[in-house]
């Protein structure tokens, strides 16, 4: 008797142990988060996310975050949008969920690090200060903004900059220009230009893609 209730109790003990690690098997999927810029979000603008789920086709899975806003039109049925405000600074947490027989499972949970968008360089001819050629400066349509060590493309513009020349410590031209351009009138006026003459760009004022305006670094060139 006492071997059949060992034997009876072994038994009991082997169905409670599948019983309880059954559920964990079932719903322990492999999934993955992933962004282009290593896992790390920026705050102001859209960030795409890739999800696959080991099982799971695109149109039986969705996420949710604690903060920002998702949506799911990120090019592809997996793949979505995040976007948070500009202030919104910290990490979010997403929820990985699952769809099987009209049922709704939370397969897990992943952070990403969210970081301030970082501020933009202005630049003429690759530069944004020191010694330049008259016909060099000349040449280049407009100025650029240069985001160093972000490889993302955005859509942003500048709005509005300002320019000063001096000639032997006299300033001797100042005006504003709307956009980025550099227009024929000032070009004119970089034709007139000497040798250690003085030409600065200031108050550049630079659009975000969530259209709030910072002003940026002035650039300062002297010329050869």
């Amino acid at each position: 008797m006492l071997y059949l209730i060992v034997k009876k109790m072994k038994h009991t003990t082997t169905i409670i142990l599948i019983l309880i690690f059954l559920p964990f098997i079932l719903y322990a999927q492999r999934y993955v988060i992933s962004s282009a810029r290593q896992n790390i979000l920026y705050a102001g603008i859209e960030n795409p996310l890739d999800i696959c789920v080991e099982n799971y086709n695109c149109n039986s899975i969705f996420i949710k975050s604690n903060k920002g806003r998702l949506s799911s039109n990120g090019g592809g049925l997996c793949r979505y949008l995040f976007w948070t405000h500009s202030d919104s600074i910290g990490i979010v947490r997403f929820q990985i969920n699952g769809i099987k027989k009209k049922d709704t499972i939370c397969l897990g949970y992943n952070e990403f690090k969210i970081k301030r968008f970082p501020k933009p360089i202005p630049k003429i001819a690759g530069m944004k200060s020191g010694f330049i050629q008259k016909d060099l400066l000349i040449s280049f349509k407009r100025i650029d903004v240069v985001f160093e060590d972000f490889d993302i493309e955005i859509k942003s513009l500048i709005t509005r900059f300002s320019v000063k020349i001096n000639k032997k410590e006299e300033i001797v031209y100042v005006k504003d220009f709307v956009g980025g351009n550099l227009s024929a009138e000032l070009k004119n006026e970089f034709s007139k230009l000497d040798s250690g003459d003085e030409i600065c760009f200031f108050n550049i004022n630079f659009e975000y893609p969530n259209k709030k305006v910072d002003v940026l670094e002035q650039i300062n060139f002297i010329i050869k």
